[in-house]
């Protein structure tokens, strides 16, 4: 069994998001996204990437927010609030700006402590 953590950011973060998947894959924890974004998104294609960020976050351990400088966008508070629902734990690179989200957050940690913190979890 593979421990496993859905990356949410704001898709101006894109490249940060890549980057963190490959820190937690380096741990041997699965990192999923919901996509990559596209210049062509619409109403429908927002909501099936909502959808299948779902998805991947009932699958998840836990998600991990990457928010450098504490920004997330509307999208991501939305992936926020549905692990805190579906009771997985919620991590960020950084302190939310938004203080709803904040609220949901367990913990401010860098990607090598959540791996730490996931992989003893499940030891």
């Amino acid at each position: 069994y593979m421990v496993s953590v859905f990356l949410a950011g704001s898709r101006k973060f894109f490249s940060e998001v890549e980057a963190v998947a490959v820190a937690f894959q380096a741990a041997g924890i699965l990192a999923e996204t919901a996509g990559k974004p596209t210049e062509a998104d619409t109403p429908k294609s927002e909501r099936e990437a909502l959808l299948r960020a779902f998805q991947l976050i009932d699958a998840a351990d836990a998600v991990y927010v990457v928010a450098p400088d504490g920004y997330v966008g509307r999208t991501v508070c939305m992936e926020i609030a549905y692990a805190y629902r579906a009771r997985k734990p919620v991590y960020s690179s950084h302190q939310l700006e938004e203080l709803s989200a904040r609220g949901l957050v367990e913990r401010v940690a860098a990607p090598d402590d959540v791996a730490v913190m996931l992989t003893d979890r499940k030891a």
